[in-house]
């Protein structure tokens, strides 16, 4: 949850800043022509908040289906 939020979510922002940085060099320049970064690493809070209950909801159906077959 830390690395969704965190660290890949602001590696998306940065991204964003590169790339409007070379969308602005002149057309002589190297750099001017190169590749867009990619922009959504990460994921937002309600994101994150969701997986986390997903996954908390899947386990519990997972161990009720257990119970019930043994």
């Amino acid at each position: 949850m830390y690395d969704a939020t965190g660290v890949r979510l602001h590696a998306g922002r940065q991204a964003e800043v590169l790339n409007q940085i070379v969308y602005e060099l002149p057309a002589e320049h190297p750099l001017a022509e190169s590749r867009p970064l990619r922009e959504f690493l990460g994921h937002n809070p309600p994101q994150v908040i969701a997986g986390c209950l997903l996954g908390i909801v899947t386990r519990v159906i997972v161990h009720l289906i257990n119970l019930f077959t043994r």
